[in-house]
This record gives structure tokens, C-alpha cells and sequence, in this order.
């Protein structure tokens, strides 16, 4: 089960996980997922966006994935699938 994350919550755990301070998210973070190959992991935020961040390279993609904001994203258990509601 996903839980929201805070921005500030989530720059900590991008800090800790990427082992960076140029990853930043925009807008309001709704929702977090990390990918089970820890390759990855995705942000979904209020207007809409889905961030896909992969680890340690710290390559963001950005994505309008919705017209409103994204309540909860998951990876599929092998990582190759991100599902966004």
C-alpha cells in the first residue's frame, strides 16, 4: 500500500536514495512508488505529472500522465509496468 509523501519527505528520500541534490520535483507530491528491480522509482503530483527517476544516474523523465492529480501510482512486481490512478 502506498502512502502520500510530503515534498520535503520526498527530496529527503531522493537524497538518500539517488545520493543526489539536482533531482526536484515539481508541484505537490500525491503519491510514491519505487520500483522493485531498484532501478527506478516514480512520483505522481497534483497537476498531473508522473516523475520517473532512475537510480543512481538520476535521469528524470517528466509525463502528463492525468488532467488532474495522480492519487497513487505502483510498479508491477517485475518493474517493466507503472500504473497510475
Amino acid at each position: 500500500m502506498l502512502t502520500p509523501v510530503f515534498p520535503s519527505e520526498l527530496y529527503a528520500k531522493t537524497r538518500a536514495v539517488a545520493h543526489t541534490s539536482t533531482v526536484r520535483m515539481f508541484g505537490k507530491a500525491t503519491c510514491v512508488a519505487f520500483c522493485p528491480t531498484g532501478s527506478q522509482f516514480a512520483v505522481g503530483c497534483v497537476d498531473g505529472t508522473v516523475y520517473l527517476v532512475k537510480i543512481p544516474e538520476d535521469v528524470r523523465n517528466d509525463v502528463q500522465a492525468h488532467n488532474s492529480a495522480v492519487n497513487d501510482c505502483a510498479f508491477s512486481h517485475d518493474g517493466a509496468l507503472l500504473a497510475t490512478v
